[in-house]
């Protein structure tokens, strides 16, 4: 036979039961409390590292503004300094310009002041007679006249050339003369000579020059009567 619960077992059963209800459904609330608090953790995280990476980014981004602006600046004393530089060696360059001019005008000065020295002394060396027994004047005038000749052509200076036909650049014509013994232009006389000192002529030859005149044939005419 089978034994029948008794009347206090049956209700101590249904006592219990509610009570296994209840701790079941506490259970439940506290894991979704947890999974919510989880949940609520991971979206504090994830904001914080979305927070963290704005501020990343925002840092970045401003470090990147100031290379940039270093950058640009660079840029500009880069720009700056060749412009100096340039300024610099024209400056330089024209220094250097103005010192080989200034120097070629003091060389031009002297010369053109020793070169009526050379004119004195040729005056005194076609005025001294040359005797047999040699005249120490006249040797001790034609050496300084060698040596300075020699000083001024160590310094460019040229004498003209005067076998050769006028040119107005290099001579200047006092006197034209007709005559039927020379060609045009040919230059008959120097009264002074000319120089050059590089490529520039500081003075001109003075010259006489000739104008080629035909000859007349003279004959006797011979009349016919008719």
């Amino acid at each position: 036979m089978e034994n029948k619960p008794s009347g206090s077992e049956v209700a101590e059963n249904e006592h219990n039961q509610p009570s296994e209800k209840s701790d079941s459904t506490q259970s439940q609330t506290e894991a979704m409390s947890a999974v919510e608090k989880g949940a609520e953790t991971a979206d504090e995280g994830t904001k914080q590292r979305n927070e963290e990476f704005e501020k990343l980014r925002s840092e970045i981004a401003t470090l990147r503004k100031s290379v940039e602006e270093k950058e640009s600046i660079i840029k500009d004393y880069e720009s700056l300094l060749k412009k100096i530089q340039a300024d610099f060696d024209n400056y330089r360059k024209r220094i250097e310009r103005e010192r080989e001019e200034y120097s070629k005008l003091v060389v031009e000065r002297l010369v053109r002041k020793l070169v009526n020295v050379i004119d004195d002394l040729d005056r005194g060396l076609s005025e001294t007679k040359v005797n047999g027994n040699g005249d120490p004047f006249r040797a001790g005038i034609e050496k300084i006249r060698e040596n300075t000749m020699q000083i001024l052509t160590e310094e460019g200076l040229r004498e003209i050339p005067t076998n050769k036909p006028f040119d107005p650049y290099y001579h200047e014509a006092l006197v034209v003369e007709e005559s039927s013994d020379y060609g045009d232009n040919e230059i008959m006389e120097v009264y002074q000579k000319g120089y050059t000192l590089g490529t520039k002529v500081i003075r001109p030859a003075k010259v006489r020059v000739s104008r080629k005149v035909e000859r007349k044939e003279s004959g006797d005419e011979t009349e016919k009567d008719v």
